[in-house]
């Protein structure tokens, strides 16, 4: 298990990030649904088998946070990252700080578009940055202070997608520019596995069929099994992984029924949602909702406009 000293200065940034993202006013911008995600708890989080699609910046802001992925286990405390390729699983616990009685995660979730940008815009100065892959940073202040004024931003001011992608892309040359950003600049994929992933993820409760899938692709079926096979992974497989991460979103970031949550999810029976839910993450969805409550509170989440998935 590996972990870095904080600098004060990174600190202080750290403790600015906190009280903007406690402040009771909520962050109900649509707009940045995807991009961010805010996880909270009062009890610790055990998660098994996480996984994002995309390029992922987990920050932790109160507490700590330990992750094992690809056979090492980092411990953040606040202030570290971890910066997480595309696609890759890994398991999670969050544990809240003993004095405040909570933990508080940040994580920035990079869209193939944005990295596509970013390349295109600073692909020749990627020989003048350090761009060895890292998992385990701790953060610069200018990095901690830019997520602090973008959130502060969502609060005061209406946006729209061209604007997240400039800020999107203003974190990502902060990260390239401490050296941090090889894991997230150099993993992109274009497995079959993540393009049939991408397209359940536009509707994880309708009834998906493979030809449906293939005509998007314009792929025969034959052809698309047998690329899936090679990735070690089933159709149905895929659409229920996308399907539960799908529900852990929900179960993290709103006050939804469980209920409700399994039909979002695509699930006609809650028991079987709750059933499958456990076997991945290794809590249930009651277990996992009621871990962000504070003990005698009422355990209502503040409405972020933000997904939130293990972060």
């Amino acid at each position: 298990m590996t972990n870095h000293a904080t600098p004060a200065d990174t600190l202080a940034c750290v403790t600015d990030l906190r009280q903007e993202l406690e402040r009771r006013s909520p962050l109900d911008n649509q707009g940045y649904a995807g991009r961010l995600g805010i996880n909270r708890c009062k009890a610790r989080q055990p998660l098994t088998r996480m996984c994002f699609g995309v390029p992922t910046v987990m920050m932790t802001i109160t507490g700590r946070k330990i992750v094992s992925v690809e056979d090492e286990t980092y411990e953040l405390s606040p202030g570290d990252m971890l910066m997480l390729p595309e696609a890759v699983d890994f398991d999670v616990e969050n544990i809240p700080d003993p004095a405040l009685g909570r933990y508080l995660g940040l994580a920035i979730r990079f869209d193939t578009q944005t990295l596509s940008i970013f390349r295109d815009l600073y692909g020749d100065q990627f020989d003048n940055w350090d761009l060895t892959p890292r998992w385990h940073v701790t953060g610069s202040a200018k990095t901690i202070a830019a997520t602090a004024s973008w959130i502060s931003w969502i609060r005061r001011f209406s946006t729209d997608q061209t604007q997240v992608r400039h800020r999107m892309i203003e974190l990502m040359l902060l990260f390239a520019e401490q050296g941090v950003a090889g894991n997230l600049i150099f993993q992109l994929s274009n497995s079959w596995r993540l393009r049939v992933k991408q397209l359940f993820e536009l509707d994880p409760a309708r009834t998906w069929r493979i030809k449906d899938i293939c005509q998007r692709l314009s792929v025969s079926e034959s052809t698309l099994r047998r690329h899936l096979k090679d990735e070690d992974i089933g159709f149905r497989e895929l659409l229920e992984e996308v399907r539960l991460e799908h529900g852990m979103a929900l179960v993290m970031s709103t006050d939804m029924l469980i209920s409700q949550i399994s039909f979002s999810s695509g699930y006609q029976s809650q028991s079987r949602f709750s059933e499958r839910f456990k076997k991945r993450f290794s809590m249930s969805p009651v277990e996992l909702r009621n871990s962000r409550k504070a003990p005698g509170g009422d355990g209502k989440v503040v409405p972020l406009g933000l997904a939130v998935s293990g972060d």
